[in-house]
């Protein structure tokens, strides 16, 4: 047998160009550590799940003012040719990554980052914002620190999107950026399945304190001890790296981007206070029905760490408001339980929004809408758990948005222009996922105005609200082709299964 073909950088350039042939171009390339491959002017991607030496800075030297055409397949390449369109165009640009979860998006994205940051200083085409640049990167460890976590497939997964705008000044230089999150997991702080972790900032914290932190926060010996961080029973995340160093790194980040010493102890004293928080118990009252704290060390602890005077009452009673009136009405031991796991989540939302706000203030320098930028999405990955919550649903609805707009970007713009200038090609079939959006967002009757509609009904429950989406969508002779409907459904349904375009998911 003769040598194998050479593999090509691009699959368009293929001599053959099917399916076969494009899965084994990117095979043999995957195994001779080229990861990168090239489909026109979309970069197709494999995870090594190793560190490859083809991200420093000797390496960049090889794409500055080359075009994409003429390089290697590389994800410097495709931000090369975003910042030469940047520079030519004067015009903003955007970069999409996409893939499930676990593929390498947010190292992809930080690659990306590296090297536009790394241009704008110098490479080799002059500009300045070496300090606004520098900030950017900085940004990293801080984001990934509090918005991170282990998950059963992924071992450092981004459990928020991000979008961050790199804007640029006339010489090429960073000008400021401006970076939007939205979907922090916040379900995430106060429950997690088997073999994940929280995220890592709590471990970074319990690891890393000084003494005299450690002795301000009174936190406990181990991570163990809090109820927050114990439901899993996976502590540990050697491929994370070490929650002590990683710790040590987030805090000199935080002196970067402008958080002082005071500032950063009150961040860490929240933190300290959400997992307090988790270990705030309940009994009922003698001879009552309503709750009362069984810790109240614990509890003034938590209030003293958030600086409030006492954080009981927002766990022990829930406030209705009547013409005229407000009426407190206590809560019973479970109610009150809720009601701490709730408050948890929505400090951690509120602390997270809050640093990314500081993050905003320290890299916006100049930035405005005159400025053109460049685009980094960073979104969830699609996500099939064992058990699938709401918040699963919004990033796999997020995912099949994203799919439809790649659909259109490839397929049906592309059609669109071979119609309007008359030229002859086949035509491609490929698989629309517009049905299965319609069925999750289209008024009046998608899943999502439906769950809407029933959390505005008085005495609403999971089995109303399945029977509410299988009575619209299970008609006999209209069942929507991506709801999925066991041929024996059990009397109460609380689980909806829907077909989407990477796989069937349960959602309960």
């Amino acid at each position: 047998m003769g040598k194998p073909a050479p593999t090509v950088p691009d699959c368009c350039q293929l001599t053959e160009l099917t399916e076969t042939t494009v899965l084994h171009n990117i095979e043999r390339r995957y195994l001779d550590n080229d990861i990168y491959t090239f489909c026109g002017n979309i970069m197709l991607a494999i995870n090594p799940y190793e560190r490859l030496p083809i991200y420093d800075e000797v390496y960049m030297e090889h794409f500055p003012n080359v075009s994409i055409s003429k390089t290697e397949a590389h994800i410097f390449a495709s931000a090369e040719e975003a910042y030469q369109r940047i520079r030519k165009d004067r015009r903003p640009q955007s970069i999409v990554v996409s893939g499930e979860s676990g593929a390498g998006k947010t190292e992809t994205n930080k690659y990306l980052m590296r090297y536009l940051a790394w241009r704008s200083r110098g490479g080799k085409a002059g500009g300045g914002g070496a300090d606004l640049a520098q900030a950017i990167l900085q940004s990293n460890p801080i984001l990934e620190g509090f918005g991170n976590a282990k998950t059963g497939r992924n071992n450092n997964s981004s459990r928020f999107g991000k979008f961050i705008r790199i804007h640029f000044d006339p010489k090429g230089g960073v000008g400021g950026a401006v970076m939007s999150t939205y979907l922090l997991e916040k379900s995430r702080c106060v429950f997690q399945g088997p073999n994940e972790r929280n995220y890592h900032s709590f471990y970074m914290l319990q690891a890393g304190a000084s003494a005299e932190e450690r002795a301000e926060f009174s936190l406990e010996p181990s991570v163990e001890k809090y109820a927050f961080l114990n439901q899993s029973g996976c502590f540990a995340n050697p491929g994370w790296g070490d929650d002590a160093k990683e710790f040590a790194e987030m805090r000199a980040a935080m002196n970067a981007v402008g958080m002082n010493e005071v500032t950063q102890r009150e961040m860490l004293a929240v933190l300290a206070a959400t997992m307090h928080v988790g270990n705030v118990d309940f009994q009922q009252a003698a001879g009552e029905e309503y709750a009362i704290v069984t810790d109240e060390a614990r509890m003034a602890l938590a209030s003293k760490l958030l600086g409030c005077e006492d954080v009981a009452p927002l766990l022990l009673q829930r406030s209705m408001k009547v013409p005229g009136a407000v009426y407190n009405i206590q809560l019973t031991p479970p109610q009150a339980a809720a009601a701490r796991n709730a408050f948890g989540k929505q400090v951690y939302c509120l602390l997270f929004d809050w640093i990314v706000a500081r993050i905003n203030d320290s890299i916006r320098g100049n930035a405005s809408d005159a400025m053109p930028f460049i685009g980094l999405l960073d979104v969830f990955g699609f996500e099939i758990f064992e058990v699938n919550s709401f918040e699963q649903l919004c990033i796999n609805f997020a995912n099949e948005k994203l799919h439809q707009f790649f659909l259109k970007f490839v397929f049906k713009m592309e059609e669109q222009i071979y119609k309007e200038e008359a030229i002859q090609g086949i035509k491609i079939e490929y698989a629309d996922n517009q049905p299965c959006i319609d069925l999750i967002e289209r008024p009046p009757m998608g899943i999502f105005k439906l769950l809407d509609s029933m959390c505005k009904t008085p005495k609403a429950t999971d089995v109303k609200f399945c029977t509410s989406v299988f009575d619209e969508h299970a008609k006999p002779g209209k069942h929507h082709a991506h709801l999925v409907v066991p041929k024996r459904r059990p009397r109460e349904d609380v689980e909806v299964t829907v077909r989407h375009f990477a796989g069937v998911v349960r959602y309960a």
